[in-house]
């Protein structure tokens, strides 16, 4: 039988310690492949409404010169309650 006191302290240390990435990196890349895309989605569909709120005011700016303050809040809401409903 082995005493623990013949094992270094190191070795005894590095049982107890495993990383994530040890355990199962097909998971890992899994999370980091969703993170990446979900990222670029939300950036594209960012571009996209901002892009169709600045049509929204150029084709109401003189009929409705708040306009911008009321898109622009509009879609901060939007994106507010996404981000805070998930």
């Amino acid at each position: 039988m082995v005493q623990i006191e013949s094992v270094p302290r190191a070795q005894i240390e590095a049982a107890y310690f495993r990383s994530p990435s040890a355990a199962n990196p097909q998971l890992i890349n899994l999370i980091t492949h969703m993170i990446k895309t979900t990222s670029l989605v939300v950036l594209l569909g960012v571009v996209e409404v901002l892009k169709v709120g600045q049509q929204i005011i150029d084709a109401n700016r003189f009929t409705a010169p708040d306009a911008a303050l009321r898109v622009y809040s509009l879609v901060f809401l939007l994106y507010f309650f996404a981000l805070v409903g998930h």
